[in-house]
C-alpha cells in the first residue's frame, strides 16, 4: 500500500516504523489498517503459523504473529531524548521483523488437551537448537512448521 498518510493521524511510532520498515522490509507484501488505529500487516506464508501483524498501541508497537506477540514499549528506551525514543523503538521493532522474516526467530506454540492454545514463545533460532520444544509444542518459523 503505498500512499502519504502525513494527514491521516498516524503517530510517531507507526510513522518511524513504516518509514523505517519499507526501507528495510520493503520487499515484502505489505498492507496498512487503520480501522482500529494503525496496523501493518503482512500475510503468512503458511497459514498454519498466521499473518505478521505490527500494531501502534501509542506507547508501544505490538508485534504479532499469529497466536503470539511481543511489545516494543517506549520506556525501554527512557534514557533517549523523547524524539530519539520513537526511533529506537521503529529500530528495535524492524530488527525483531527482520530476524522473524530471515528465519532466526522461532515461534513455539504449546497446545493444549482440547487443541487450543496453551503457550505461544519466541526463541533466537540458536537457543531453541540448544533447548527442544516440549511433546506438546510445536515450531515455526516464518516461513512455515520447523
Amino acid at each position: 500500500m503505498e500512499a502519504d498518510h502525513a494527514s491521516d493521524g498516524v503517530g510517531p511510532l507507526a510513522e518511524r516504523f513504516r518509514a523505517l520498515f519499507k526501507t528495510h522490509l520493503g520487499h515484502l507484501p505489505h498492507a496498512e489498517s487503520f480501522a482500529d488505529g494503525n496496523e501493518l500487516v503482512v500475510p503468512a506464508p503458511d497459514a498454519a503459523l498466521g499473518e505478521l501483524r505490527v500494531r501502534d498501541d501509542g506507547d508501544e508497537l505490538t508485534i504479532c504473529v499469529g497466536p503470539h506477540h511481543w511489545h516494543v514499549p517506549v520506556y525501554r528506551f527512557q534514557d533517549e531524548s523523547e524524539e530519539r525514543r520513537a526511533d529506537r523503538v521503529a529500530e528495535t521493532a524492524v530488527a525483531d521483523v527482520r530476524r522473524l522474516v530471515e528465519g532466526q526467530t522461532v515461534i513455539r506454540v504449546r497446545r493444549r488437551a482440547d487443541g487450543s492454545i496453551g503457550r505461544t514463545s519466541s526463541l533466537d533460532a540458536e537457543c531453541a537448537r540448544e533447548l527442544p520444544p516440549t511433546a506438546d509444542e510445536v515450531e515455526y518459523v516464518w516461513t512455515g512448521r520447523r
